[in-house]
């Protein structure tokens, strides 16, 4: 399945400690049984950090978060292509009660 794993500096994170985040990110790889499948940082604008992970296990999940609050305010949402999207969404929304 596939999370967006989006992300702002804690509200109390010192220049230093963004700065650490960003050389500890260089070499940070996510653990097995998560895979990223895209990566996109703002311009300063929040959120600042959108990535897009595919995972089978919530522990997976759990770690990241785990891994980057003591730097990060973390959001993680389950998230489909828009290809998927455009593929089944016409069947979905026709079986909704109105």
């Amino acid at each position: 399945m596939l999370y967006a794993f989006v992300a702002d500096y804690n509200p109390n994170t010192s220049e230093a400690q963004r700065d650490a985040a960003l050389v500890r990110r260089a070499t940070w790889k996510p653990n097995a049984g998560a895979t990223i499948k895209s990566e996109h940082w703002s311009f300063g604008n929040s959120p600042l950090i959108y990535t897009v992970f595919e995972a089978d296990d919530p522990k997976a999940l759990w770690q990241m978060l785990a891994d980057w609050s003591d730097v990060l305010d973390v959001r993680i949402f389950p998230v489909i292509t828009a290809e998927f999207g455009l593929a089944n969404g016409q069947e979905i929304f026709s079986k909704r009660a109105r």
